[in-house]
């Protein structure tokens, strides 16, 4: 189905106006050319025409490589998903650094410019998100316990839109990824804190699509509560790794002594007895279709994929990414490069060693998802 046909089959829409930014003030000098959100739709900023993303989270902190953008560019992947590490469980990862410039380490910031120009320099367009599981729920002081921490987490974005505003191929800023409030913040207050910081980053950045999503780490049913008409270039997203029980086989629950295989069986959470197959993961993905058409708003698939220890997982691969292309959905496939040492969990490279190792089953299949 060529992609134009899909896009209306999917979305069954008509373009809408974009709306304006939220935030006050006089809009600063425009910066590069940004994705423009019509209605469900995202457009190219030249053509008008409608645009397709789909590519690889680089997921893992300081695992992407100078090859990289051109490798999945030449995959057929239009996007990538770069993250910033910001109070950060692990040393390793965590960028912050309060007494510094935009409160990041100089020595993390050069590594994310870095992987900026190796994706924007292969012509794949970037949604750049903030990872900060501490400040998203982990820890009790999280951005909705600490008002100090939540000022400089939104000082750190005030910076970065400011320094990113001339760099090309920039598809939007995810303002936080997966937050997980523990009771009694909910997902009023998820939402409250989004429209904080969509009103900071419009100051300095009145252009670039954000992406917001839902409580619970972006559980694909929560997209209504966050939903908000702050500003006109919102993007919603949503993680995919359902049925859980099947996608995560160490959380396959007590109904099921065996990992669940796909297509076939299982039990869920509560008991009940289900199946995983294509017409199952069309019911999985259904709330964010009737999001989308509700609000004519965009959704976004920042995660989707099984651990590679799933029975059938390329099969599930295979499904589950041919239903996001006669949705016309954007994803991104979790992840390019994971430092564990096998095929059993997520990742398309794996490392076993000094070396790198590639997953060749899992790379055919997404190849002939990212094609044209």
């Amino acid at each position: 189905m060529a992609l134009a046909a899909a896009l209306a089959l999917g979305l069954g829409l008509g373009l809408a106006a974009c709306g304006g930014g939220g935030g006050s003030g006089t809009a600063p000098p425009p910066g590069a050319p940004r994705l423009v959100v019509a209605g469900a739709q995202l457009l190219d900023p030249d053509s008008r025409q409608p645009v397709w993303l789909r590519g690889f989270n680089w997921g893992w902190w300081g695992t992407a490589q100078p090859q990289d953008g051109a490798d999945n560019a030449a995959r057929g992947a239009t996007m990538v998903r770069i993250p910033f590490r910001w109070y950060f469980n692990g040393q390793g990862a965590d960028i912050r650094q309060t007494s510094a410039p935009g409160h990041l380490s100089p020595e993390g910031l050069a590594e994310l410019d870095r992987t900026l120009q190796w994706a924007t320099d292969a012509g794949l367009w970037v949604v750049l998100f903030a990872g900060s599981d501490l400040g998203a729920g982990d820890s009790d002081d999280n951005f909705w316990t600490d008002p100090a921490l939540r000022q400089e987490f939104f000082e750190t974005w005030s910076f970065l839109v400011q320094r990113y505003r001339s760099h090309p191929r920039i598809a939007a800023y995810e303002l936080l990824s997966e937050p997980h409030p523990r009771r009694p913040t909910g997902p009023e207050d998820v939402r409250r804190f989004y429209e904080d910081l969509v009103r900071v980053v419009r100051r300095d950045d009145a252009a670039t699509p954000l992406v917001i999503g839902g409580d619970d780490h972006y559980d694909i049913g929560g997209l209504e509560a966050v939903h908000t008409a702050i500003d006109g270039r919102l993007v919603y997203a949503a993680n995919f790794y359902l049925p859980t029980e099947y996608c995560k086989p160490d959380r396959r629950g007590p109904y099921n002594p065996e990992p669940v295989r796909y297509p076939g069986p299982y039990v869920d959470q509560a008991g009940h007895p289900r199946r995983v197959d294509a017409a199952a993961l069309a019911e999985a993905l259904q709330p964010a279709l009737d999001f989308r058409r509700r609000h004519a708003a965009p959704v976004f698939i920042d995660q989707i994929g099984c651990q590679g220890d799933a029975p059938g997982v390329l099969d599930y691969t295979r499904d589950a990414l041919a239903l996001m292309r006669v949705q016309a959905m954007p994803w991104a496939y979790w992840t390019y490069r994971t430092n564990e040492k096998g095929p059993d969990q997520h990742g398309l490279w794996y490392r076993p060693g000094p070396d790198w190792v590639l997953n060749t089953g899992l790379d055919a299949v997404l190849r002939d998802a990212m094609a044209p």
